[in-house]
């Protein structure tokens, strides 16, 4: 698949308008543990993840390592609208595919290819809500709950996510372990309402995944 089909659906823009960003842009593969940015580095990118996911982490004051956000197929990480000292790490948790691009080129095409910067707005404003939804969701939810939620986040129209989410991946999005995110997927195929292939996994009935959504 071309860069600027990809630009196009990361952006939400006609192929035309992918063509003016496709300069800024180019497209890598990074594999486990790769550090995007360290901590208070000068971050200049946006990474748009096509495949993986990366996380955020920084040290609270105790010492700890701290996960502060994860970002998955089809959000961005890094600095927009500017460069700006990293607030924390970012590194792939598994093998990632990104489109990296340089955040004050971007900005710029952003103000002269308006479908581009709208694009961009909805992207951020869609990754606002998601990040809320997944806070709310700890608060409220339990780690099943946080699991199957995630999935009919992640799903499209049809009720499908392609390709299917990493167990280990979709374990960091919802703060749980990798186990409970097994059992959780394992329970749902069992009862047919969810079904994985190598291409996709497919929700057959949106309306009685939520249900177990407690």
């Amino acid at each position: 698949m071309s860069e600027a089909i990809l630009i196009a659906a990361a952006l939400g823009c006609t192929e035309e308008a992918a063509f003016h960003a496709l300069p800024i842009f180019r497209r890598r593969e990074v594999p486990r543990g790769y550090v995007f940015v360290g901590l208070a580095g000068e971050c200049q990118c946006v990474w748009l993840v096509l495949n993986g996911l990366i996380t955020l982490t920084t040290y609270g004051v105790d010492g700890q390592l701290a996960r502060i956000n994860s970002y998955g197929p089809g959000e961005a990480a890094g600095a927009f609208p500017r460069s700006r000292t990293a607030i924390g790490e970012l590194r792939a948790e598994i093998k990632t595919e990104v489109l990296e691009g340089g955040s004050n080129a971007l900005f710029s095409v952003a103000g002269s290819v308006p479908e581009i910067g709208r694009g961009l707005a909805a992207l951020f404003a869609t990754q606002i809500e998601t990040l809320l939804g997944r806070h709310t969701n700890q608060i409220t939810l339990s780690a099943a709950g946080r699991v199957y939620a995630e999935l009919l986040s992640s799903a499209d129209a049809s009720g499908k996510i392609s390709p299917p989410p990493v167990i280990a991946a979709l374990a960091l999005r919802v703060n749980t372990s990798r186990e409970t995110a097994s059992r959780a997927v394992a329970a749902a195929e069992r009862r047919g309402l969810l079904r994985r292939n190598s291409e996709a996994m497919t929700i057959p009935s949106a309306s009685r995944l939520r249900d177990l959504i407690i």
